[in-house]
């Protein structure tokens, strides 16, 4: 049976062609905006309160980083590493996450509204008590993913593996 999502979830708003930058640091309440970043590498970073708005990352790797409230407002991650993050009270807003490894990312008290992960690895990945408002997984690897006491209303999860995967106290109304 094909599930189809009973709300239209809007894609980042970014403008068509944005400049490209790069970023070597990261530092406590650091914004960033109206950008195209390649490549870039920001693992093993640290820092809280961190805005990203209207950024693309390509092939960017911000793995084992560690961040304190981040907030993503129509951004578009793809073919990214951000495998074993610890990013809590993340806010994700528009935003779009395209062929991208989260094995054991860590976002807890997150909140996703308006986000799509398209053939992304989840592996291991843990959402404890976060929430999600008009979210898609497409084709998705979930295996053993937490998202233990998460309220996922209305989430689609459309051709994904979640073997193994915790939803022990989730909400799971219209999912």
């Amino acid at each position: 049976m094909k599930i189809i999502s009973r709300k239209n979830i809007q894609s980042p708003q970014l403008p068509k062609a944005l400049p490209s930058g790069s970023i070597t640091a990261l530092q406590d309440e650091d914004e960033v905006s109206m950008v195209s970043l390649s490549a870039c590498d920001l693992a093993n970073t640290s820092a809280a309160h961190l805005v990203f708005d209207k950024v693309i990352f390509k092939r960017a790797t911000l793995a084992a980083s560690q961040h304190a409230k981040p907030r993503f407002v129509d951004c578009q991650l793809e073919a990214s590493d951000l495998s074993g993050i610890d990013w809590e009270q993340a806010r994700f807003r528009r935003v779009a996450f395209l062929g991208c490894r989260l094995i054991g990312a860590q976002l807890v008290d997150a909140e996703f509204e308006d986000v799509t992960f398209k053939e992304c690895t989840l592996e291991n990945a843990v959402f404890l008590s976060s929430k999600f408002k008009a979210v898609r997984f497409t084709q998705c690897l979930l295996r053993e993913a937490s998202f233990e006491s998460a309220d996922l209303p209305g989430v689609v999860f459309d051709d994904c593996d979640l073997t193994r995967a915790d939803l022990r106290l989730a909400k799971l109304s219209g999912t």
